[in-house]
């Protein structure tokens, strides 16, 4: 066996060891946020997500009626027609499309975060600061939340 393929061969060995997840050890690998992007060791434990979920995502906010942990792009999807306190009240506004409660929108009341039109096309408003927010764009935070998108 020559030089090049004995490095070769040892290198392969190093690798593949590298590879081993040993089942009496905690796992090695760093887990990452699929909604922020956020990697830390503590992310590879579930629970520990979950916490990072609850408190520190900035794409994550808790619904003001029920309390459930929602992404921010789905909270008036969420609030119109999951949440279990107010879904039946909800309406989106007629105006711009926001989660607004059916009596108010009804009688013409406008809510407080109305902007008086529908979001240009492709973007959605942000639920928290009623700022067009459009996907294909980077987004430098909330106006009103920094914390959140």
């Amino acid at each position: 066996m020559g030089v090049a393929q004995r490095a070769a061969l040892t290198a392969a060995q190093q690798e593949e060891a590298s590879r081993y997840d040993d089942p009496y050890q905690l796992p090695d690998y760093t887990g990452t946020c699929q909604f922020c992007g956020q990697s830390a060791p503590d992310f590879k434990l579930e629970a520990r997500l979950e916490t990072h979920y609850r408190t520190s995502c900035m794409c994550m906010t808790r619904c003001r009626f029920c309390s459930k942990v929602v992404l921010v792009p789905q909270l008036d999807d969420h609030i119109i027609t999951r949440c279990p306190f107010v879904s039946e009240r909800m309406v989106p506004c007629d105006a711009c499309g926001m989660a607004v409660d059916a009596t108010d929108n009804a009688n013409g009341v406008k809510h407080p975060m109305c902007r008086g039109r529908f979001p240009p096309n492709g973007a959605k408003w942000c639920p928290l600061c009623s700022v067009a927010v459009d996907d294909s764009k980077q987004v430098d935070g909330c106006q009103e939340f920094p914390e959140n998108l």
